[in-house]
């Protein structure tokens, strides 16, 4: 199944006045040398937007986000951390139309990570996983189809890691 990065914030899209819909593919979770190939063409389309003045920068950059971070979950695996993103923020990440185990470990008192849905059918409305101390939690979620997301890790400055894998 490959996702369609055109449609994948086409509502922000739609807010923001302009229509920045690429032909751009995103890889399976086990990217290939021709999966990378074919990520730098859709990102050297992506950042040649950049330089266009009928392009909003601000929605330009959000979509080489939505990308790269996409990109980094289907390639390594699906694994976040407090090294990777420092502020807690991770996404917005595309997933679609399947199961997916998501683990989370914080060595805080208390930690959590909010999942909001910014659009496409995610099947919820916002979620969040909790672990006590030293602990990991682990949830299966089903996600529809052009499920964008974003992950908000809160671990009062302590280590954390959030991994996902798809299962189906």
């Amino acid at each position: 199944m490959k996702v369609k990065l055109g449609l994948l914030l086409f509502g922000l899209v739609l807010m923001a006045g302009g229509l920045l819909a690429q032909d751009m593919t995103l890889p399976e979770f086990a990217c290939l040398p021709i999966d990378y190939q074919t990520a730098k063409t859709d990102l050297d389309a992506l950042t040649a937007q950049l330089v266009d003045p009928e392009q909003d920068v601000a929605l330009t950059l959000l979509l080489l986000d939505a990308y790269t971070e996409t990109l980094r979950a289907r390639c390594t695996g699906g694994t976040f951390n407090k090294v990777s993103h420092p502020n807690g923020i991770v996404g917005p990440v595309v997933l679609g139309g399947t199961l997916y185990q998501m683990d989370f470990t914080s060595q805080a008192q208390v930690a959590s990570v909010v999942i909001t849905p910014i659009s496409g059918d995610c099947g919820f409305p916002q979620g969040a996983l909790l672990t006590e101390p030293g602990s990991s939690e682990t949830n299966i979620l089903k996600f529809g189809e052009d499920c964008v997301l974003l992950f908000e890790v809160n671990s009062q400055q302590a280590d954390w890691q959030l991994v996902f894998a798809r299962l189906s």
